[in-house]
């Protein structure tokens, strides 16, 4: 089942990529739900749609991996995170297939809002 997740994300080039190196892989994500950023008293409740890198919007191109995905890495709580969009051509992201053959949104590249230096 997950071999065959692979060879449908990866297509032909999935021949030439053993299973051990093939857990974690690159994607492109958008912003698609969630209400904050979180901020002083809350955690960033965002979630994501997931497609392949080739893909050019959240509804175009490439294989679509997932939707209202929440990242599997740990949030702060509370914390405000600068957060990908949810238009443009997606920022890169790192996913994989459970045991079961389902999507993992490891990491959306949310990154901790802070201020400059002065």
């Amino acid at each position: 089942m997950i071999e065959d997740r692979y060879q449908a994300t990866l297509g032909a080039r999935a021949a030439n990529v053993p299973p051990a190196l093939c857990m974690l892989f690159a994607c492109l994500v958008w912003r698609d739900g969630g209400t904050t950023d979180g901020d002083s008293a809350s955690a960033c409740d965002r979630t994501y749609t997931a497609r392949t890198l080739d893909a050019t919007s959240p509804t175009s191109g490439g294989l679509l991996l997932g939707q209202t995905l929440t990242p599997k890495r740990r949030r702060p709580d509370p914390g405000m995170l600068d957060v990908p969009s949810d238009t443009g051509s997606g920022v890169v992201g790192v996913g994989y297939y459970d045991l079961a053959g389902a999507f993992c949104l490891w990491d959306a590249n949310e990154t901790l809002a802070t201020d400059g230096c002065v």
